[in-house]
């Protein structure tokens, strides 16, 4: 009984010493991290008008215009000549609730050549639809280099027009890009 007495006491004083000095040595370690400081933003964003649009009238089926290889300019984000650091750049659809009016079904193929995904086979594209209203892109160490986002096709399914009341305005998909550092 005495030895498993000792054992608990030998057992308490050894956490006791061993918790003092890691707590010591947490206290007492340092580390320095590098940072680059810029003058501006991080990224410049600018948005372009399609060259080829497309009207949806009603009960018409149709093609979203863009390719893979020739894909239709939306945005060129162009990161800081400086900044060394990581980029997330995010597409979204801001008027999806008036889309709805006019489509049944609206998918965009979204690609962004520079970005990480691009490499990924069979992940070229991200679909953008009005139930999935973002697309996600990772840009990593592209300083100084514009980077493109592009529609690269798609299709859709227009309401028809008797049934529904929208107008031209309703048709058009407005998207907004944001950049974010990761």
């Amino acid at each position: 009984m005495k030895k498993k007495f000792y054992l608990i006491i030998a057992l308490f004083l050894a956490l006791a010493v061993s918790g003092g000095i890691f707590a010591f040595t947490y206290t007492t370690a340092s580390a320095s991290i590098g940072v680059t400081a810029v003058a501006s933003d991080f990224a410049e964003v600018e948005g372009h008008q399609l060259t080829s649009a497309w009207e949806a009238m009603g009960n018409e089926i149709g093609d979203v215009p863009g390719n893979m290889t020739t894909g239709e300019k939306v945005f060129t984000v162009t990161p800081h000549l400086n900044y060394t650091g990581d980029l997330v750049v995010k597409v979204y659809i801001s008027n999806a609730d008036e889309l709805v009016h006019a489509y049944q079904h609206l998918n965009m193929k979204v690609i962004m050549k520079d970005s990480e995904e691009w490499g990924d086979a069979g992940h070229e594209y991200q679909l953008l639809t009005m139930d999935n209203a973002e697309v996600t892109f990772n840009l990593n160490g592209q300083a100084g280099t514009a980077c493109l986002v592009e529609l690269a096709g798609g299709s859709y399914a227009a309401n028809p027009q008797s049934n529904l009341q929208w107008d031209s305005s309703d048709v058009s998909p407005q998207l907004y890009c944001e950049v974010t550092q990761r």
